[in-house]
C-alpha cells in the first residue's frame, strides 16, 4: 500500500518558522532603538555657556634675535693662528676672539718705520744746512755793515779835508760812491737773509708734511697690526664664528658676528593664513623658557617663506627674563579681545568655523538633542563665542558626532 507523503504541510511549517524569526528580528530592533531613543547618551563631552575675556590669538613660533650687530672682518690677508672664543661665549667690546698673523703687514709695518726714521733725520740734516747757510749770510752782512761804517768814517773825514782843498773833488766823490754802494748792500744783504729765513721755513715745512704723512700710514698700519688680535667690538653674545685655525682670510672678509644681549627682538614665524590678522602695534605673549615676556609687533615681513610670514617683535625684558640670542621662542599674538564675551569650548567637529552653524544642543537632562542656529563672534585655540541670543544655561555638544545617529533622537 502507497503512503502520501504531505510535502505541502511540510513547506507551511518553514514558513511560519521564517517568519516567526523576522518578526522577533524587528521586536528586538525596535525594543533596541525604543530603549536608546530614550535613554541619555552615553559619555557626551559638553560645554555650558561661559562668561567673561575672550582672546584671539595668532601662534607662532621663532627665535630671538639681536637688533643690533657687530660685524667682525678680517682688517688684512692674514692667516688664523689661534681661535680664542667659540659661538655662544659672553663677550665685552675688549675680548678677544682670535688671533690673526699677516708676515707681509709686519714687513710694510717695518718699512714704514724705516721711512719715518729716513725722513726725521733728512729734516735734522736740512735744519742743521739752514742753520749754517743763515749763519754764513748773517757773517756776510755783518762784514758789509763793517765796511759801510768805516766808509762813513773815511766820507766824514775827507769832507773836511775837501772843503780845505786837501784833497780832490774826485777822491771825495769816489768815497761816496762806496758808502753809497755798501748801504745799498747792506739792505740787499738783510733782504736776503729774510728771504733765505721763508725759504728754509717752507722747505722744513714740507719736510714735515712728508713725516707727518708717514707717521700717520704707519700709525694705520700699526693699528691693523694690533687688529690681528681680533676684538669683539661690542657687549653681547658671540653668535657666529666663521673660521678656523690655518685658514686664509682675505681682507673685509667676515669672520664673526656678535649680537647685542641688552637689546633683543623676537623673530616669530606665523602660518601664511593668519598673517593677514597681524597688524603692527597689536601686543604679543612671548614665552622664554620658564617665563612669558611682554611685546609688541613692530614689524611685518613682506615675504611669505615656506608658506609663513616673519613678524618682528619688540620685548619688554629684565635680567630675569633668561632671554639671550638664538634663543627658541613661543609667541601669542593677540589679535582681538572681549571683556564680556559668551562662549564655549570649540567643538571637535566644528574645524572650520564661518559666521554661523547649526550646533547640537542637548536639554537639560541630556537625553534629547536639538539641532540649534548659533551666530560666531571671535575664537581662541580653545574657545569660539556664541553671539546673543544665548543664556548661561545653555549647553552643546562638542565631542565628535559620527558615532551618534541624532535622526533616532528626533533631529533632521
Amino acid at each position: 500500500m502507497d503512503i502520501k507523503k504531505e510535502k505541502k504541510k511540510s513547506f507551511n511549517i518553514n514558513n511560519k518558522l521564517v517568519f516567526a524569526a523576522i518578526l522577533l528580528i524587528a521586536v528586538v530592533c525596535f525594543l533596541y532603538s525604543t530603549v536608546n531613543s530614550e535613554r541619555a547618551i552615553e559619555n557626551p563631552i559638553l560645554s555650558q555657556v561661559k562668561r567673561g575675556e575672550l582672546i584671539q590669538e595668532v601662534k607662532g613660533y621663532g627665535v630671538l634675535q639681536s637688533r643690533t650687530f657687530q660685524q667682525v672682518s678680517a682688517p688684512v690677508d692674514s692667516t688664523i693662528e689661534r681661535v680664542i672664543l667659540k659661538p655662544g661665549a659672553k663677550v665685552d667690546a675688549d675680548s678677544i676672539i682670535m688671533e690673526l698673523s699677516s708676515p707681509e703687514l709686519s714687513r710694510q709695518v717695518e718699512k714704514a718705520k724705516l721711512d719715518v726714521f729716513k725722513l726725521v733725520s733728512e729734516k735734522q740734516k736740512m735744519a742743521n744746512n739752514h742753520r749754517r747757510e743763515m749763519l754764513d749770510e748773517k757773517e756776510r752782512n755783518l762784514e758789509l755793515e763793517m765796511q759801510y761804517q768805516q766808509i762813513k768814517l773815511k766820507k766824514v773825514a775827507e769832507s773836511n779835508l775837501y772843503k780845505d782843498g786837501i784833497i780832490s773833488s774826485v777822491d771825495y766823490k769816489q768815497t761816496e760812491l762806496q758808502a753809497e754802494q755798501l748801504k745799498q748792500r747792506l739792505v740787499f744783504s738783510a733782504e736776503k737773509i729774510e728771504q733765505l729765513a721763508l725759504v728754509q721755513k717752507e722747505e722744513l715745512s714740507f719736510m714735515e708734511k712728508n713725516i707727518s704723512f708717514m707717521e700717520a700710514e704707519l700709525k694705520a698700519l700699526e693699528q691693523k697690526q694690533r687688529q690681528l688680535l681680533v676684538r669683539a667690538g661690542q657687549d653681547g653674545v658671540l653668535q657666529a664664528l666663521n673660521a678656523e685655525v690655518g685658514q686664509r682670510l682675505s681682507i673685509g672678509e667676515n669672520i664673526a658676528l656678535v649680537g647685542s644681549t641688552s637689546d633683543l627682538v623676537a623673530m616669530i614665524k606665523v602660518p601664511q593664513g593668519q598673517a593677514d590678522k597681524v597688524a603692527i602695534g597689536q601686543g604679543v605673549n612671548v614665552g622664554i623658557r620658564s617665563n612669558t615676556v611682554i611685546g609688541k609687533v613692530i614689524r611685518i615681513d613682506p615675504v611669505v617663506t615656506d608658506n609663513t610670514v616673519l613678524i618682528e617683535v619688540a620685548l619688554e625684558l629684565d635680567e630675569k627674563s633668561g632671554a639671550r640670542p638664538q634663543l627658541s621662542v613661543d609667541a601669542a599674538i593677540i589679535i582681538n579681545k572681549k571683556e564680556q564675551a559668551y562662549f564655549i569650548d570649540k567643538p571637535n567637529y566644528l574645524k572650520h568655523a564661518k559666521a554661523s552653524r547649526m550646533l547640537y544642543k542637548l536639554d537639560e537632562g541630556g537625553k534629547r538633542v536639538s539641532k540649534e542656529h548659533v551666530n560666531f563672534g571671535i575664537e581662541s585655540d580653545n574657545y569660539i563665542e556664541l553671539l546673543p541670543p544665548v543664556s548661561l544655561d545653555d549647553r552643546f555638544l562638542i565631542s565628535e558626532i559620527s558615532s551618534f545617529d541624532f535622526e533616532s533622537f528626533g533631529v533632521k
